[in-house]
Order: C-alpha cells, then structure tokens, then sequence
C-alpha cells in the first residue's frame, strides 16, 4: 500500500510486486503501480503513479525507462 497527497487529499492505492522482481537502493514505486515479475529496478530509479510494467524488464532514470 502506497499513499499520496493530491491537491491536499489523502489518497491510498496498492503496489502490486509479482515473483522475482529485484528493487536495488533507493528505487521508489509510487502508487497503483504494478510490476509483473522478474523485472530489475536500478538504483534511484521512480515507477510513476499506475504504470505497469511488463515481465521480464529492466528499468532505469527518473522517471523509469526500460532500458534492455
């Protein structure tokens, strides 16, 4: 579960993390985001609000991009 505040609300949504997916220092998935498995999130990297992400990637930079 993963909070925010929008516009001064107090918003909620879960994080889905499937199997084998590998989050490295500082990596920061936001909100409604969903990770399908065996993905790899570099250093520092930041999964966006509700963006999902497909089996098997590697992601990298602010905002993440895949970059294998």
């Amino acid at each position: 579960m993963s909070h925010t505040f929008e516009q001064r609300i107090f918003k909620l949504a879960p994080i889905h993390v499937q199997d084998s997916t590998i989050l490295m220092s500082y990596s920061n998935v936001l909100a409604g985001s969903i990770l399908h498995g065996q993905n790899r999130l570099y250093p520092l990297t930041l999964v966006m609000k509700y963006d999902q992400l497909p089996m098997n990637t590697i992601w990298s930079d602010v905002p993440a991009r895949r970059i294998d």
